[in-house]
């Protein structure tokens, strides 16, 4: 299990943040802002497309556009993966520092550009205190 813990919009524009698992995690992230939860949001594993309805995590836009989506594939030590929109099939490792394999990891999420080129990261965070 992968664990959410901070998620910055680094864009001129709202966006959205989805949990599929669990919706008392779903907010609104202002421009050049960010969240950093409470307590660790479990990034959902997802293993496989039969999965991915409901094991996952999204960045929407202010339209409710699906921009990113995002998991931890338990198969896989857990390697964090991303997808444009909510297209499995183009699937691939998230970019960032973050992406290699490990369990019980904190992660941070950077979602960074404009609506022509918008860009997601995702890195390590040390210290979740």
């Amino acid at each position: 299990m992968l664990y959410l813990v901070v998620l910055y919009n680094d864009t001129s524009e709202a966006i959205q943040f989805r949990n599929m698992e669990n919706s008392n995690d779903n907010q609104t992230v202002q421009p050049y802002s960010m969240f950093r939860t409470q307590v660790r949001f479990d990034i959902p594993d997802c293993s496989a497309e039969k999965y991915f309805a409901g094991h996952h995590m999204e960045i929407t836009d202010s339209q409710g556009e699906v921009l990113f989506s995002f998991w931890g594939d338990d198969h896989k030590n857990y390697d964090l993966y991303y997808c444009p929109k909510m297209d499995y099939s183009s699937r691939a490792k998230m970019p960032g520092g973050a992406e290699q394999g490990g369990n019980h990891r904190n992660v941070g999420i950077v979602l960074s550009g404009n609506s022509d080129n918008r860009t997601i990261l995702g890195r390590p965070v040390q210290n979740n205190v």
